[in-house]
């Protein structure tokens, strides 16, 4: 298998995680049904993962508010269409920030046991000082054995909530080299120049081999322009392999397969200092066949059938989630205070994955 980064690794987890995504004991057999017969609601919001959670301990269960609770942005996204109370949901859920959340039974935990940090979310922060654009360079990391990404095409977009891809300005577009350094691990290196600073991003990665793969919520932090080098949480990007994206309904017990036009969207729930989250949820306006947490393994990620919130490694996939406009929505409880961890109006992909992960702010 390819070298990963410390950075790499952590996304070949979610890699791996598409590609068995519903193999256990409570997949789906269709689009509509449980393996039990019950119906799924497949219009729009999220459930937590189908399977009951197993208590983990020492948490509240409080539900989140309707108001979403802990404050927010100072400017919130525009809304997408979603729930509009808890009468829109399924049986547990409540709808929180347009979107139907599981109930959290336990309290969010950090990965070092100290407090959680999520102050971020509940006021803007301050833009970091420095440049207005900066320089850098990032590997792109493949998810799937025996390739490599030299020639894979990025290309890089200013974001602006609601609108679309082909609506987003352009920034650049670079084609991925080997690194003669290896310092990409035998995959491809990219280099750009004069990016925006202190401005949300989307990253987009298409080649011969792979899906067409988006990562929301990037950001060149203008303190960090001097350090936006390779193999690090800033640059990296990411693509996933056609042959790892179509093990997908193989290994997932859903004979429909992901279905053409859908596609896939994982990620990660940190905390605003970069500390993976346990016990997190998220659910977005579109509701997938599938919403899974894992069994907190990097090593070896599987989805944990008893848990209806993130393990300790903090990932989650939705899996056949339909293409277009939608809202994720992620948090969890403190201390019976229901606390934002992310929120952002993302494009899903036909055919392809989207990358989104919350973690250190965002101005």
């Amino acid at each position: 298998m390819l070298k990963t980064t410390k950075f790499a690794a952590e996304l070949f987890a979610i890699a791996a995680v598409l590609a068995i995504a519903a193999c256990s004991s409570d997949s789906k057999t269709d689009a509509g049904t449980t393996s039990d017969g019950s119906a799924t609601r497949t219009d729009a919001s999220v459930p937590a993962d189908g399977g009951g959670a197993a208590d983990t301990g020492g948490g509240s269960d409080a539900a989140p508010p309707a108001d979403g609770g802990g404050g927010g942005d100072t400017e919130p996204p525009p809304p997408v269409d979603g729930c509009k109370s808890d009468g829109d949901c399924q049986a547990g859920e409540t709808c929180t920030l347009s979107v139907c959340l599981g109930k959290a039974d336990a309290d969010l935990k950090r990965e070092d046991g100290q407090p959680v940090d999520l102050a971020c979310n509940e006021n803007k922060p301050a833009k970091p000082a420095g440049p207005d654009k900066a320089d850098a360079e990032g590997c792109i990391n493949v998810f799937g054995l025996d390739a490599n990404t030299d020639g894979v095409t990025l290309e890089i977009r200013k974001y602006e909530a609601g609108k679309n891809w082909d609506d987003l300005e352009k920034i650049t577009t670079v084609t991925a080299t080997l690194d003669a350094d290896d310092k990409c691990g035998n995959k491809g290196k990219y280099a750009v120049k004069g990016v925006p600073t202190n401005t949300l991003l989307v990253f987009e990665t298409k080649g011969a081999g792979f899906v067409t793969t988006r990562q929301f919520n990037m950001y060149f932090p203008a303190d960090k322009a001097a350090d936006l080098k390779l193999n690090n949480e800033w640059t990296d990007a990411n693509i996933i392999a056609e042959s790892t994206y179509k093990l997908i309904p193989i290994v997932a017990g859903v004979p429909s397969g992901v279905k053409k036009g859908n596609g896939a969207v994982a990620g990660t729930i940190r905390d605003c200092a970069f500390n993976r989250l346990e016990n997190a949820i998220v659910g977005m306006t579109k509701r997938p066949t599938k919403l899974t947490y894992f069994n907190g393994n990097t090593d070896s990620p599987q989805p944990d059938p008893t848990r209806s919130a993130s393990n300790k490694d903090s990932t989650y996939a939705a899996i056949d989630i339909g293409a277009g406009q939608m809202k994720v929505v992620a948090g969890g409880n403190s201390g019976g205070k229901w606390m934002k961890a992310g929120e952002l109006n993302i494009e899903g992909i036909a055919d392809g994955v989207v990358i989104l992960s919350f973690g250190r702010p965002r101005p």
